[in-house]
């Protein structure tokens, strides 16, 4: 296996992250979920996918995978979420 696929046959790459545990806002008093992303998921034309991690999850967690969104202007809020 290539460990440097070519870009021409990859489609999309989205964050793998799990969830660290819990909190209140103290704005909205809602409860938000804190998250680490562990690394890469890279999906190919072709339908194949590859996961690159930088940090291993702990037995039992789960891995949940999102688009990555693009970085904010310094001026903008960043959004917590993935």
């Amino acid at each position: 296996m290539n460990p440097n696929p070519n870009p021409n046959t990859l489609q999309k790459t989205m964050n793998a992250v799990i969830t660290t545990g819990k909190y209140i806002d103290k704005q909205t008093g809602e409860q938000k979920k804190n998250y680490l992303v562990v690394g890469k998921l890279f999906i190919y034309r072709n339908g194949g996918m590859s996961l690159k991690l930088d940090a291993m999850p702990m037995c039992g967690q789960t891995i949940s995978f999102y688009n990555i969104k693009p970085k904010s202007q310094p001026n903008q809020q960043q959004n917590q979420q993935y």
